[in-house]
């Protein structure tokens, strides 16, 4: 008990001189404070102690910082973590000696990244996992900033490029970082997490490790996706996101939650940054290469995830890139085992598809555009389809265009479907189909088109007039189709085609 006594009354005095030290001459207390917090053992030597070294480790002085971490402040302060999350009792003096331990780390952390790598590596990851233990073990319902502190450390060490792997490995990072943002209710944790990764995904290593993991993945897109924008959360995350889409190979693994849809759908919506469109369309890229997941996709929501698409390869402020991503997309969802699912959920992307085929954009993106409208157009003919009239509309739209090449194609296509018998009352009787036949059927060979031939009348080193006599051909095979059927005549003969013919001049 004397010998009890003796070493409260050293620490009382020790505390007193530090007090004004601090005041004065940092240097020449601070080792001693370090000693202090090294071999204090009773829960109330470690409070004075810790205490003191909190508000000593206070301060922007990174030179200091470094002899802080030389002198062995990290180590102490770790060695007596340890002490108390070791401990059977959980006590306030406890949890507020936890508090002021990891507030003080995130202190002298402060220091160079030098000595932030030396430092971790001497100590060990030991000092990570109880960093992630103080975090798990917190009451969120309690006013301790214990957890915040100790994320904080972890971003201070993270921010070391050497640091980055080992911490991300770190067998309990992924769950406890999920946990954080998923269920730990205080924000500034949070924050301090969220930018915690965004400094480890610098590393392509460790972005490598966030592709593959769908769930903290989803917490990321989620944060970004926040409506009030813009907060320190979102801004952090979508750091991350960006480091993600700059990757040559933006690979993700993403469920197919309806949280993560959802916050896909806002994330389109926000226009902070070009960034976020792009990641929209890379997640759409990548959810659309798994056949079993573009049902949902097609579904989710009435079918916004094809107007986005849609509306960035149409969209002239979006840049070529995220187009070109989005078109193929677009072609991942338009395939022939899923184009009766998308047709009968969204039959106006037909049509679109067909105006952007016609509009001047870019080669590959209309090259997209025709390669799914493709597919579309090939549909109605092996079987009925209830979306046929919005068929006939695209080989129509390609058939008034003034470019021979997409003329070509919606007549080949439309000659496909004057084979199938039932087809050819709904071709005969679309509105203006038998006009825009007529109109190529006697159509001057020698018309110029010096925006489809140029000066030479050629296209892709073939005579304009080849292209025309194919066309011909093609109008002549649909007309002796349709005429072989008697009801067909009468009905021909009714409309009178031939007095009222429309030329194929008509650029959509």
């Amino acid at each position: 008990i004397t010998k009890s006594k003796n070493r409260d009354c050293i620490m009382v005095k020790n505390v007193k001189k530090w007090k004004s030290s601090i005041m004065g001459g940092y240097r020449s207390t601070m080792k001693e404070i370090i000693v202090e917090i090294n071999r204090a053992k009773s829960i109330k030597d470690i409070t004075a102690a810790t205490n003191i070294g909190c508000k000593a480790f206070l301060h922007n002085n990174y030179a200091y910082h470094d002899l802080e971490i030389d002198k062995g402040a990290a180590n102490a302060l770790h060695k007596q973590l340890v002490w108390m999350l070791q401990c059977d009792s959980d006590t306030e003096d406890i949890r507020s000696i936890i508090e002021s331990l990891c507030q003080a780390l995130a202190s002298v952390y402060q220091c160079s990244l030098n000595k932030r790598e030396e430092s971790l590596n001497a100590i060990g990851m030991s000092l990570i996992t109880c960093l992630l233990q103080v975090v798990v073990l917190e009451n969120p319902l309690e006013k301790s900033k214990a957890a915040t502190y100790a994320t904080r450390t972890i971003q201070l060490l993270a921010q070391s490029p050497e640091l980055r792997v080992p911490i991300m490995n770190h067998r309990n990072f992924g769950d406890v970082f999920l946990y954080i943002f998923n269920k730990f209710p205080v924000q500034e944790t949070k924050v301090e997490a969220m930018h915690t990764m965004a400094s480890l995904t610098l590393d392509h290593k460790n972005m490598r490790y966030l592709q593959t993991d769908a769930q903290l993945l989803e917490a990321v897109v989620v944060a970004a996706a926040k409506i009030n924008k813009k907060d320190e959360l979102q801004k952090w995350a979508e750091v991350i996101l960006l480091n993600l889409v700059n990757l040559p190979d933006n690979t993700m693994s993403l469920p197919t939650t309806t949280r993560l849809l959802k916050a896909l759908v806002e994330l389109s919506k926000q226009k902070i940054s070009e960034f976020e469109r792009s990641f929209v369309a890379a997640a759409l890229r990548q959810l659309s290469q798994e056949s079993e997941k573009i049902d949902l996709i097609v579904s989710f929501d009435g079918g916004t995830f094809v107007d986005i698409l849609v509306q960035m390869v149409e969209n002239e402020g979006v840049d070529l890139d995220t187009q070109l991503i989005a078109m193929e997309a677009l072609k991942n969802i338009i395939t022939s085992k899923t184009v009766d699912s998308v047709m009968k959920r969204i039959p106006r992307v037909s049509t679109i598809l067909a105006e952007i085929c016609c509009v001047d954009l870019d080669i590959d993106i209309k090259s997209g555009a025709l390669n799914a409208l493709e597919t579309i157009m090939a549909t109605g003919i092996d079987e009925q389809v209830p979306y046929y009239m919005h068929v006939l509309l695209c080989t129509q739209i390609l058939i008034r265009h003034n470019t021979s090449k997409l003329r070509l194609i919606g007549l080949e296509y439309l000659s496909k479907h004057s084979e199938i018998i039932v087809n050819q009352s709904d071709i005969l009787n679309y509105p203006g189909h038998m006009d825009i036949l007529a109109g190529i059927l006697l159509q001057d060979d020698c018309e110029e088109r010096d925006d489809v031939y140029g000066k030479e009348g050629v296209i892709d080193g073939v005579d304009k007039n080849e292209y025309l006599d194919k066309e011909k051909s093609l109008v002549l095979g649909i007309l002796l189709r349709l005429v072989s059927n008697e009801k067909n005549r009468e009905e021909i003969a009714k409309k009178n085609c031939c007095n009222d013919r429309i030329g194929p001049s008509v650029t959509i």
